[in-house]
């Protein structure tokens, strides 16, 4: 699961333009913060992002998990663990 939280960077880059920022903890641990995605992303893309990127490894969404969601697909979730967005680009 780790290279699905990798999507997330890549997915965050593609939707902004930039890579997300990087910040390094008093102990050399470096973070990703994705804190301002949700101003600058569309809000199912973002709604994407916010599981791929899951702190969480066991929570983190699966690639088939990715490949279902409403910004891939273009369709309406099923889903009840994954929120319902209403932005589309169609």
């Amino acid at each position: 699961r780790a290279d699905i939280y990798s999507l997330g960077v890549v997915l965050y880059t593609l939707c902004t333009g930039f890579f997300p920022p990087q910040s390094t903890d008093a102990q050399g641990k470096t973070s990703t913060d994705f804190s301002d995605a949700k101003e600058i992303m569309p809000r199912n893309a973002y709604s994407l992002l916010q599981s791929i990127v899951n702190p969480s490894p066991t929570e983190r969404f699966s690639i088939d998990d990715i490949l279902d969601h409403e910004w891939i697909t273009g369709k309406k979730l099923l889903c009840p663990r994954r929120v319902k967005m209403a932005y589309s680009f169609h």
